[in-house]
């Protein structure tokens, strides 16, 4: 058994090397970054294009086939749509209030969310929301309407169920390598 666990660690030992030697024998590229929309420092809620909109606390960004990006504005409690328009960005909110957090399926600005984090799209342009502190998975369609579908609001906990039977201790945004986002606790 000492024999097995030394060439299981000395193997271990070699990945890593290679993997190290693999890091420093790339090349480096530079990246240039673009604001899209939005304006550093000046958070708010505005809809509009480019510079003239507002997030506060954007977090992860899902792209559809169309090229739209889907952002969940965290602080302001909303979904966001980021559209090109030629060499223009327009920032629309789909779902959600500004200043009001809280959990109510409905269309457009009806609808309640509080402190969304992530966000995947499907093929059909329907949005899968994390709405971290109301426990829910929630899914958006394209056209703003909103309706949870795994947890219930104010329960935690951890069964697996079918709508808000599925409660989850704290449902979190996972990116993976791949650029896709999943849910987890």
């Amino acid at each position: 058994m000492k024999n097995r666990t030394g060439l299981v660690t000395s193997a271990m030992i070699v990945l890593a090397l290679m993997a190290l030697q693999s890091l420093a024998s790339s090349t480096y590229e530079p990246y240039t970054f673009t604001t899209l929309a939005g304006k550093a420092g000046s958070p708010g809620s505005a809809d509009g294009m480019n510079s003239a909109a507002r997030f506060y606390s954007p977090t992860p960004v899902a792209v559809d086939s169309a090229g739209n990006l889907y952002v969940t504005d965290c602080f302001n409690d909303m979904i966001r749509q980021v559209t090109p328009v030629g060499t223009n960005w327009v920032v629309t909110t789909l779902a959600g209030k500004a200043g009001s957090s809280g959990s109510a399926d409905g269309t457009g600005n009806a609808a309640r969310f509080n402190w969304p984090t992530g966000v995947a799209v499907d093929r059909a342009g329907n949005l899968y929301v994390t709405d971290s502190n109301n426990n829910t998975i929630r899914k958006v369609t394209p056209a703003g309407v909103v309706t949870t579908i795994a947890g219930k609001a104010g329960s935690v906990g951890g069964a697996d169920g079918t709508g808000n039977a599925a409660l989850d201790a704290k449902p979190e945004r996972r990116t993976g390598r791949t650029g896709r986002t999943g849910f987890c606790c």
